[in-house]
């Protein structure tokens, strides 16, 4: 993942002076995933759209010949909890997915069986 993190890392750079930031989530099947955090709440549209992220980070990647097959930003602007697949049903595992991505407000939820 060296030349995945480098573009990442790249990527992001172009992203600060905006008040956003990247991170690599992971890299499954050919699918790198990454996440947009915003620093200044008060200009979050001045940052790039997600969209624009994936091909940028998509041109880097291909320039550099990292073999994928999609780009996916998680975009905090436009990303609804409600629509977001979850790798588990556990109630725990859910809380710390939606804490980690700063939508957890401390009250249970409950994960339909």
């Amino acid at each position: 993942m060296g030349a995945i993190e480098t573009e990442v890392r790249a990527a992001a750079e172009l992203l600060r002076a905006d008040g956003g930031d990247l991170s690599l989530v992971g890299v499954a099947d050919g699918v790198v995933t990454v996440e947009l955090h915003l620093r200044d709440a008060n200009c979050a549209e001045c940052v790039m759209p997600g969209s624009f992220i994936e091909r940028v980070l998509g041109g880097r990647l291909t320039t550099a010949g990292v073999a994928f097959s999609q780009v996916i930003v998680i975009d905090p602007r436009t990303e609804d909890p409600m629509a977001v697949d979850f790798a588990s049903e556990d109630p725990d595992e859910v809380m710390a997915e939606l804490e980690r991505r700063g939508w957890g407000d401390g009250l249970p939820i409950v994960v339909p069986t």
